[in-house]
């Protein structure tokens, strides 16, 4: 149990420590982008103009270091780059045109998803390439969905992404519809149904979805999530599906029997540990992913004071400040204790 009280004046030094330990890392999980995203977010809270300027700051060190030859991943390379991008001028943070803006970074993304797609999957190496195509999906639908105004650039992307999808679905491994562990929502069968409810609500290839739905019941249906967790992940992901597309009789029913057996207080209180609430594999992502699922209409009831409960009675606390003072950086960033932070007040 945490003996530390949760105030503005412990967050306010914890945002002071994450502002002067040196980060020299562009990328969103754990480095300036993901800063930004926070001390945006962070001004507001606090009508303090400060925040804004430092995060504008590390704009301008991450557009003058940035190198196209990094890592193209979420977390930490160039499609979180990308994505963090789209979000900050969504939120009108900055203005520009997100197409200019994300150009050279879109430009080395597609040339890499178009490039020997059979060769990456011969190489041993699928599983990275899996995570990085679903992702890259979700992505590029989004960019759809938002800001790929000329015709020209829909029917490309469009075709890119009819591309990687059948190619992704003719190649899966085994593991592919295998829950992760640990617990995640990067769980790459989850983020797939949601690939299809986007595909599908863009009107793109509505037939080849639902047979490709129609062909993985054999897979999905005789079984379900082990982890409550993993099942709170894979219903809201199906629950986003069937707001989208019309589902058949099997799949509604494995739908509601994945509800019956979710208890999502039992999980926060039980299944989730007390020093893992950052947004790796914990509670904070998992936040974020119902408050996503749930942008429009509730589909999984949050039970607010139990995720605030075990916030305020982490030791996690103690940590946060015993290693504040020895800028240790495990815990630093979005991914660490910035998350946390925006999940304790959106929850007050």
């Amino acid at each position: 149990m945490s003996n530390i009280s949760i105030n503005d004046a412990l967050i306010d030094q914890i945002v002071e420590d994450e502002i002067q330990y040196k980060c020299n890392v562009p990328f969103l999980a754990k480095g300036l982008l993901g800063k930004c995203i926070f001390l945006f977010w962070y001004a507001k809270k606090r009508n303090n103009v400060r925040y804004k300027n430092i995060a504008y700051d590390y704009l301008d060190i991450i557009s003058k270091s940035l190198n196209l030859q990094s890592d193209l991943g979420l977390y930490r390379g160039l499609l979180g780059i990308v994505c963090g991008y789209s979000y900050i001028l969504q939120e009108k943070e900055v203005d520009g045109d997100v197409n200019e803006i994300c150009r050279e970074i879109d430009d080395k993304l597609f040339l890499y998803a178009t490039m020997n797609l059979d060769e990456k999957y011969n190489s041993g190496k699928y599983n990275q390439f899996e995570e990085f195509y679903v992702n890259y999906m979700l992505y590029v639908l989004y960019r759809l969905s938002k800001s790929y105004t000329k015709k020209y650039e829909q029917q490309i992307y469009t075709r890119l992404l009819i591309k990687i999808f059948n190619h992704i679905y003719q190649h899966h491994q085994a593991d592919f519809c295998e829950e992760p562990f640990p617990c995640s929502v990067n769980y790459k069968l989850a983020k797939f149904f949601m690939v299809i409810a986007y595909m599908y609500k863009l009107g793109i290839e509505p037939l080849r979805l639902k047979s490709v739905l129609n062909e993985l019941k054999i897979q999905v249906l005789y079984k379900l999530p082990v982890s409550g967790y993993n099942r709170v992940v894979l219903y809201g992901s199906l629950k986003m599906l069937a707001k989208n597309m019309p589902l058949d009789e099997d799949w509604e029913k494995y739908i509601a029997l994945l509800k019956i057996e979710i208890d999502l207080k039992a999980i926060v209180n039980q299944d989730i540990v007390d020093t893992n609430l950052f947004a790796d594999s914990g509670m904070a992502l998992l936040y974020l992913f119902l408050k996503y699922i749930n942008r429009e209409e509730t589909m999984i009831e949050i039970p607010k004071d139990d995720f605030l409960h075990k916030i305020e009675y982490s030791s996690i606390w103690n940590q946060i400040q015993e290693i504040s003072k020895s800028n240790d950086s495990w815990i630093e960033g979005l991914n660490g204790r910035l998350g946390l932070i925006m999940m304790y007040y959106d929850l007050k």
